[in-house]
């Protein structure tokens, strides 16, 4: 093993070696831990009655960096001890069985049009009928009052004309701008920061609670009526449909649908604030043109979850899995599904919490922007894919100035922050199982920016990875960003700023935990850092192929502004090709502050 050069010809030992990994290692759990404590409280109810472990999004390396064989541990994605330390029971089922209790009034008939009242008897008498379908939609109700309190509690201090100005500034912000010189953008923030969002994790944790309700034990048994029966409440309708053919339109509180292929056209708005959808199986097709539903809300709370069929969903903004100042959630258990949105959806948030689950089969997404795990400001996303061959693609519709043709994604595990005003938030894109293709523009797989943190993780399969720029592990302006892929012969492709990138005082990591890849790239790129920033490309196995590149790529540091950066690549094995021509078992100065390292760990 030829000892590693460094700048200005100084030696790396073994002892030094082993410290910047610990110095890169240890920052990045750190980070994947805070994420994961929020976004699993927040939507762990809904994990544990899927029957999945809300630890199963979680990075590996924090509990595998001390293993003796790094690549064969991370492979093995054994995350027991994670689903111990983090999986939560939700603390409010002792609250709910005293709350159905005044959801208690005598049946009536299946064709009855229950209408507007005292919220308490409304409410109670669509429970007592809806238990001649559903067993336990008196717990499911009470629930779902729970949430709505807490809803209510989250926005105690603003006024009403204050949330009708936050509503409004929300909703028609173009999160996509660099600068928005003529729009009251301090005023939207000061506004969101009042929002106490520890009440909107709670109220998701209950609103997954309301949904374990109304999915267990309900496929089978209940005699389900032959029409459509709607309840009308000061909530909202709540509809419950038939094992045929439905079409349900307009903006109910609640539908529970038994089967058959349905549709669904969901109006947006503001009412009802709290909103579900439960459908129990058939091929559907769910449309929201005008976005804020179908497990999306702004300032509000939306549940869909749909347990099978090969399912379409198109929607447009703040939809499909997203939370802006509010919860989102969208669970598709089982078939082939595709998801098409505008942006901020597909796991997005923005003061709040965005979650897209989808348990198996192939499936394909697609957004223009803001989707895929997508965090803003305060806000946590999360897109979910646990089996199948997927499809992933972002972009195309709103211009970047830094290049002709060049679009923003800001997607697939990306968070940013509004630049100056507030940090970014978290978000992750967590791909189990299968061979996938990752395609964006600029920004994200793995990115963070302007105090962001985004993580891309895929467990295996052979993947591919397609980027322009700012990708694939790369944090911009005191961000972080990672991408971790832990098995399969993967293909990675970047025109520059990535593949383990830290521009500004920010991190980039990219983790490979085995198989044959390659990274092909142009510029500051494959373990790079810059302005006080740091970058790492970290290959635990395999034979490997680097193309030659441009300028400052593989390992290289650049000094600007009078700050250093930090870049390595590390490659711990296999027989590997560089387009320097370097051989395996060597190292090579490469930039201010720069280091590329193959050690044959194989041997």
């Amino acid at each position: 093993m030829t000892p590693a050069s460094c700048a200005r010809g100084s030696k790396i030992s073994d002892r030094w070696t082993a410290l910047l990994l610990v110095w890169i290692l240890v920052p990045s759990a750190s980070f994947a831990g805070r994420f994961a404590d929020s976004v699993a409280g927040a939507v762990s109810d809904g994990f544990s009655h899927l029957s999945i472990s809300a630890s199963e999004v979680i990075p590996v390396i924090s509990s595998q960096r001390n293993a003796a064989s790094p690549g064969a541990e991370l492979a093995r994605l054994d995350l027991e001890s994670f689903a111990r330390e983090i999986s939560t029971v939700c603390e409010y089922c002792a609250t709910a069985e005293g709350i159905r209790e005044f959801l208690r009034l005598p049946q009536l008939e299946d064709s009855a049009r229950i209408s507007p009242g005292p919220l308490e008897s409304s409410l109670a008498a669509a429970a007592d009928s809806l238990d001649r379908y559903l067993p336990r939609a008196g717990r499911a109700l009470a629930f779902l009052a729970a949430a709505s309190q807490e809803l209510r509690s989250a926005f105690v201090l603003l006024s009403p004309a204050e949330k009708s100005r936050l509503r409004g500034l929300v909703s028609g912000f173009e999160f996509w701008r660099d600068e928005w010189p003529d729009y009251p953008v301090e005023r939207m923030v000061e506004l969101a920061e009042r929002v106490d969002l520890r009440r909107l994790e709670t109220a998701a944790a209950l609103l997954a609670s309301a949904a374990g309700e109304l999915t267990e034990g309900n496929g089978s048994g209940p005699d389900w009526p032959a029409k459509p029966v709607v309840f009308e409440t000061l909530w909202g309708e709540i509809i419950v449909g038939t094992t045929g053919r439905d079409s349900y339109r307009g903006r109910p509180m609640l539908i529970v649908d038994p089967g058959g292929d349905d549709s669904y056209e969901i109006s947006s708005g503001q009412w009802p604030s709290v909103r579900m959808i439960v459908d129990l199986g058939g091929d559907d097709h769910y449309s929201a043109p005008g976005g804020q539903a179908l497990g999306g809300a702004v300032m509000g709370l939306c549940w869909l979850e749909d347990l099978g069929g090969d399912d379409s969903y198109q929607a447009g903004p703040f939809s499909l899995g997203c939370g802006a100042l509010g919860v989102g959630v969208l669970v598709d258990r089982q078939g082939d599904d595709s998801y098409a949105g505008a942006y901020l959806c597909q796991g997005a948030s923005f003061f709040g919490t965005g979650a897209l689950v989808d348990r198996s089969g192939d499936d394909e997404y697609r957004a223009d922007f803001g989707a895929q795990g997508a965090g803003f400001a305060a806000g946590s996303g999360l897109l979910a894919d646990l089996e199948g061959d997927d499809t992933y693609s972002a972009g195309g519709r709103y211009r970047d100035y830094r290049a002709d043709g060049a679009t923003k994604s800001f997607a697939q595990g990306c968070a940013a922050g509004l630049r100056p005003l507030a940090s970014g938030g978290r978000a992750m894109l967590y791909d189990r199982a299968g061979e996938d293709r990752f395609e964006i523009s600029y920004l994200g797989q793995g990115a963070g920016y302007w105090g962001g943190f985004g993580l891309l993780i895929s467990g295996g399969g052979e993947d591919v990875y397609l980027a322009e720029r700012y990708a694939q592990g790369c944090g911009l302006h005191m961000a972080a960003g990672a991408l971790a892929d832990l098995g399969g012969d993967d293909s990675y492709a970047l025109e520059g700023v990535g593949q383990g990138a830290g521009e500004d005082r920010a991190w980039g990591f990219l983790l490979e935990a085995a198989g044959n890849d390659s990274y092909s790239s142009v510029r500051f790129s494959r373990g790079a850092g810059g302005t006080g920033g740091a970058g790492l490309l970290l290959e635990l196995s395999g034979d490997d192929t680097y193309p030659a590149a441009g300028q400052v790529t593989g390992g290289a540091g650049s000094r600007t502004w009078e700050l250093p950066g930090l870049g390595f690549l590390l490659e711990m094995g296999g027989d590997d090709t560089c387009g320097d021509v370097r051989a395996d078992g060597q190292s090579k100065e490469n930039g201010t502050w720069g280091v590329r390292l193959d050690l044959p760990l194989d041997n």
